[in-house]
């Protein structure tokens, strides 16, 4: 077996370029774990972002659906006849030929009798203390 000399590779231009490559590889994963941080931070902030957004549209989502019932049924509303003419009375306050407005006029002094209350004392004493 022939005999090997160790001492021979550790020569100042063999430790040089050793230290070289070593420094040379430190580098390269310096920068490719940096690269690799920079690109998790930013798939963060676009998944933050995602989500911020996502709320946003259920929000928006929620309110457009609420408007779409509600104008729903007002377009059943004006499927009949009826319905039509109650929406352009209550747009426009029209009536039909001959109609007119009614009001209700009390004189000074007149008392409106109240339904349901008679002249028992309890039930006055009732309604005295628990007005509905």
């Amino acid at each position: 077996m022939p005999h090997r000399d160790f001492k021979a590779n550790n020569s100042r231009e063999h430790l040089f370029w050793r230290f070289f490559l070593a420094l040379v590889a430190v580098v390269v994963l310096l920068f490719v774990s940096t690269a690799s941080v920079k690109a998790a931070w930013e798939m963060y902030q676009t998944f933050d972002l995602a989500a911020v957004e996502l709320a946003i549209a259920s929000v928006e989502l929620e309110a457009l659906q609420a408007e779409y019932a509600q104008m729903a049924s007002t377009l059943e509303g004006f499927e009949s006849d009826r319905g039509f003419e109650a929406a352009v009375r209550e747009r426009f306050g029209v009536a039909r030929p001959g109609e007119g407005e009614i009001r209700i006029v009390r004189a000074a002094g007149e008392q409106v009798a109240e339904e349901g209350v008679d002249g028992n004392p309890f039930s006055r004493l009732f309604n005295a203390l628990f007005q509905w």
